[in-house]
């Protein structure tokens, strides 16, 4: 099989490693100004539909998802899906730190 062959069923999201978000007209959006250190190579059956969504990727910096979400683990955000499900997890925007950042939450109706 050729390397083509092979990549073909893989799609390339772009990593951002500060998660810095900010608010825009849509929701939430990273910053306009940093570029993305990188790209990761995600199996595109994995995305579950969501190849053409606004799909970005973040490294997690703390361990408050531990076992979940460890330090150093990608995770893939989709930046148009707005539906909330209670008890999902989502990438929030974490308005105790300046710039704001990207947090990764498990998220419950109060």
């Amino acid at each position: 099989m050729f390397l083509e062959e092979r990549t073909a069923n893989y799609i390339s999201i772009p990593l951002y490693e500060s998660g810095k978000l900010a608010a825009g007209p849509s929701g939430l959006t990273f910053d306009v100004y940093e570029p993305p250190v990188s790209t990761v190579l995600v199996y595109q059956p994995e995305l579950k539909g969501r190849l053409k969504h606004n799909l970005k990727a973040i490294m997690v910096g703390g361990d408050s998802m531990w076992p979940i979400a460890l330090r150093g683990s990608i995770v893939v955000v989709d930046l148009n899906d707005k539906e909330f499900v209670d008890r999902k997890i989502y990438v929030v925007q974490d308005i105790d730190t300046d710039p704001p950042i990207g947090a990764v939450k498990r998220v419950r109706k109060g």
